[in-house]
């Protein structure tokens, strides 16, 4: 009973093989293949705990643009500019590493840049941030990102957490 308990599970072993080579081959197809690809997006995003002066913060509505080309499959260089319905501009170069589970891509990504709060003046930034990117189209997709925002120098008492939503279109 022990040995065709045996010679029934490698039985089904070797049935697997093909299947998951089958899954991997179909799940490396999902989705654009990404190198020597450009991409363009918007998004938009709700800034929680915006410092808008030293002593001032609340919460904010903010437009993403982005334009971004993928050297490989999984890395891309992106240029994200953000405008805030107060007076702050972001503007930041952003590296993502990019992973696929079929259609899905989740993503990790640092940025660093400057940030323009107005009156208050001009300083570099860095941002820190994860998230994923559904393709169902092969040159469309949504996705959605949390990251977390730094002010440096004289405006370091900025710093916030976006929810960002958003589309690229993939060339």
């Amino acid at each position: 009973m022990v040995r065709k308990l045996l010679v029934f599970t490698a039985f089904l072993g070797v049935l697997s093989v093909p299947a998951v080579l089958y899954g991997w081959v179909v799940a490396s197809s999902y989705g654009p293949d990404a190198t020597g690809e450009v991409y363009l997006g918007m998004g938009l995003a709700y800034a929680t705990q915006l410092e808008i002066t030293p002593d001032k913060s609340e919460n904010a509505w903010v437009l993403n643009l982005r334009i971004g080309y993928h050297f490989v499959d999984w890395f891309s260089l992106q240029f994200d500019f953000d405008t805030f319905d107060t007076d702050i501009e972001t503007y930041m170069v952003t590296a993502r590493l990019w992973d696929r589970f079929y259609s899905t891509r989740p993503f990790f990504s640092v940025s660093f840049g400057k940030i323009d709060a107005g009156d208050f003046g001009k300083d570099p930034c860095a941002k820190l941030g994860g998230g994923v990117e559904y393709f169902p189209y092969e040159n469309i997709s949504f996705g959605g990102e949390v990251a977390y925002v730094k002010g440096f120098n004289d405006l370091n008492y900025i710093d916030y957490i976006t929810l960002a939503v958003g589309a690229s279109l993939h060339f």
